[in-house]
């Protein structure tokens, strides 16, 4: 059985998996490239507002792993 590209072109998921593959891989260097872009002064507080969004998505997925092993009863 053939399926038709014509098809495939035209199914939501695979453009919203494109175009989410592409942001994961230019999002950064738009981000690296704008914080070296601005002033002195503001680039250190970009680098701080970076650093501690970092710091709070990675506590935050810690608590979660944590949370979902307590429920599970699971120790480590």
């Amino acid at each position: 059985m053939k399926i038709p590209l014509a098809w495939l072109l035209l199914q939501k998921w695979l453009w919203i998996t494109i175009l989410g593959c592409i942001s994961v891989v230019l999002l950064p260097f738009l981000i690296v490239y704008g914080i070296l872009i601005l002033p002195a002064e503001a680039k250190v507080a970009a680098i701080f507002t970076v650093i501690g969004a970092w710091s709070i998505a990675g506590a935050y997925k810690d608590w979660a792993i944590s949370k979902r092993r307590e429920e599970a009863g699971i120790s480590r």
